[in-house]
Formats: structure tokens, C-alpha cells, sequence
């Protein structure tokens, strides 16, 4: 059986981070002024395509809560509790996506402000 003594420098690795810090602070110095203002729109997008997605997914669950709760009224189980969490959440995806859905006379997600020319 081989065995391996290794002996370290007390301090030796404090230093390797400090300079691994100080690396990535310069490189950061020297490349994100002239990279700043591209990133804010990358970022912009990939937020944009997250919250869209989450929309979406609000408004398939939300649908189908929703239809699931209008069944259930007509049946021997009332669950009135379905119906509205599903039309809450038809409210937030609405409103998340920018979609305008008619819900028992009322518009939901009308006014967005992803659809808001002035949206940054």
C-alpha cells in the first residue's frame, strides 16, 4: 500500500483566491463596459422567454382547473375552490403573456406590460 503525504504552505491557497479574485474583477473591469449594453438586451430576452413560459403553463393549468370546476358544478361535487384558483390563474398567465381572455364578462390581462411599447 503506497501512501501520499502532501504538505501545505499555511496561507499558500488564501493567496491563489485572492488572485483568482483579483483575475476575475479585472476581467470583468476591462470587458463589461463594452459589453454592458448588449447583455441588458440578452438579459431582456431570456427574462422575456422565462416569464412567457411560465404564462403559458399558467394558462394551460388555469384552463384546465377552470373547466374541471364548471364540470364539477354540474355534477354532485360542487368544488367551487377549482373554478376559482383555475381562474386565477387563467388571470396571472394572462397577464403574464400579454393574452386577453373573456371570463364570464370580465377581460383579464388586457393591459400588460410586456405589450407596453415603453417596457424595458
Amino acid at each position: 500500500m503506497v501512501e501520499y503525504v502532501v504538505y501545505e504552505v499555511p496561507g499558500r491557497n488564501k493567496n491563489y483566491a485572492k488572485l483568482i479574485i483579483i483575475g476575475i474583477l479585472a476581467m470583468l473591469g476591462l470587458i463589461l463596459p463594452f459589453t454592458a449594453e448588449t447583455l441588458r438586451y440578452q438579459l431582456g430576452a431570456i427574462f422575456r422567454l422565462v416569464f412567457n413560459t411560465i404564462g403559458i403553463f399558467c394558462l394551460i393549468i388555469g384552463g384546465l382547473m377552470t373547466a374541471f370546476g364548471f364540470i364539477s358544478l354540474f355534477m354532485k361535487r360542487m368544488n367551487f375552490g377549482m373554478l376559482i384558483v383555475g381562474a386565477l390563474l387563467l388571470w396571472i398567465g394572462s397577464w403574464i403573456t400579454g393574452i386577453a381572455i373573456d371570463f364570464l364578462g370580465f377581460t383579464l390581462g388586457a393591459e400588460s406590460p410586456i405589450n407596453d411599447p415603453g417596457y424595458h
